[in-house]
């Protein structure tokens, strides 16, 4: 990238919605061409001039994404003003059918007719799409994101009818409502329990069995203390922390089937354990590694595309349950809590804590009184 685009690449990002262009355009043609698949450079190298240099550098595999706008007829429209303001950096949204499907990051601006036309021709007004953006790496979204509720929230006429820009500001107050989006948002900072001792753990762990019961989802009551258990018999087993959804449902499913409630499968996308993820013991990440979308369902929670995520236990709480006791205190508190009548050595068997069962009948010892302060909880 040159310096000015460098120095605009650190900026915090501005938001482009894009429109795709329906067939009367060739738009879904044209995304398909030199987006998804991309322009081999060397097919445009003649018209490039000094912008070639700066392509080679962006694309070394000799192919570049890239999209074009028309100039516009008027001289202060909200298209106008988009290609004015737009800068390296900048996060771009793809339009059609009234869902955003995709988005990338803007590494190079530049605008030439005579690519623009070898490369899409020109509209039926004999147009270039010449105002071209070099895009970064095209991904989908964690699932398609409806145009009108983000359309309304900044204030946007709907349907969206040109191409838009959004200011930082705007674009960092709708993120959270955006599912799987990287962004200028904090993670967020160490809980009470990634800071204090053992006793926090089985309080947070009465705090969600509680909040479960309070849902009045029998099934809810049912499958947590049993998927809190199934995550334990993981970590006891030497398992990642993390688990890819796809996996943890072809190992949980069963439990939850002979022991409590698979009612709450019902639809593709949903797990039993809107409590637990709500809590500071559960960590659910999506593909880049940001906190999941969550909304609630039923008592479960509706992901989306749940075979992408990946979930378990913070890195607080995985850390503590490496203490064999801790783990046996654990076991015998979701013993006691359960609201499930089972045969308790065939079920820890079946979550991979086999020979906890003794932990069971010591559950008349609740873990919030005799546990000792001492085991740190620091992720």
């Amino acid at each position: 990238m040159s310096e000015r685009d460098t120095r605009q690449a650190g900026r915090t990002p501005q938001l482009l919605l894009q429109l795709r262009g329906g067939a009367d355009v060739r738009g879904p043609q044209h995304y398909e061409h030199s987006v998804k698949r991309g322009v081999p450079l060397t097919e445009i190298a003649a018209e490039l001039g000094p912008d070639l240099a700066v392509l080679q550098r962006l694309y070394p595999d000799g192919v570049a994404r890239l999209w074009g706008s028309t100039p516009s007829s008027q001289k202060d429209n909200a298209e106008v003003r988009a290609l004015r303001a737009r800068r390296v950096g900048d996060h771009v949204f793809f339009c059609a059918d009234e869902i955003f499907y995709s988005r990338a990051r803007i590494l190079h601006l530049f605008r030439n007719p005579a690519v623009a036309k070898q490369m899409w021709q020109t509209d039926g007004d004999g147009r270039t799409w010449e105002h071209i953006m070099a895009l970064g790496e095209v991904k989908p979204f964690f699932r398609p994101v409806l145009a009108e509720p983000l359309l309304r929230r900044l204030g946007l006429p709907v349907p969206l009818r040109s191409l838009t820009l959004v200011s930082a500001a705007e674009y960092a107050a709708v993120l959270r409502f955006l599912p799987g989006m990287p962004g200028p948002v904090p993670r967020p900072q160490p809980s009470v329990l990634a800071r204090t001792n053992s006793w926090r753990f089985f309080a947070a762990v009465q705090d969600v069995v509680d909040t479960t019961r309070r849902t009045r989802c029998s099934a809810a009551a049912q499958n947590v203390p049993l998927t809190m258990l199934w995550a334990i018999g993981r970590i006891a087993a030497g398992g990642d922390r993390l688990t890819q959804w796809a996996d943890a449902r072809a190992s949980l499913m069963p439990v939850l089937d002979r022991y409590g409630s698979t009612g709450m499968f019902g639809k593709p996308g949903e797990y039993p354990l809107a409590p637990v993820a709500g809590s500071e013991l559960w960590d659910i990440r999506t593909p880049e590694g940001w906190e999941a979308e969550l909304s609630g369902s039923r008592g479960g929670v509706v992901l989306g595309t749940p075979d992408a995520l990946s979930l378990g236990f913070s890195p607080a709480v995985a850390d503590l349950l490496n203490d064999v006791e801790v783990r046996r205190r654990a076991v015998a508190m979701l013993s006691r809590i359960s609201m499930v009548a089972v045969d308790w050595p065939a079920l820890l068997a079946q979550v991979g804590l086999a020979g906890y069962d003794s932990a069971t009948g010591a559950a008349c010892s609740s873990p919030l009184t005799t546990g000792e302060p001492g085991s740190n909880l620091s992720a």
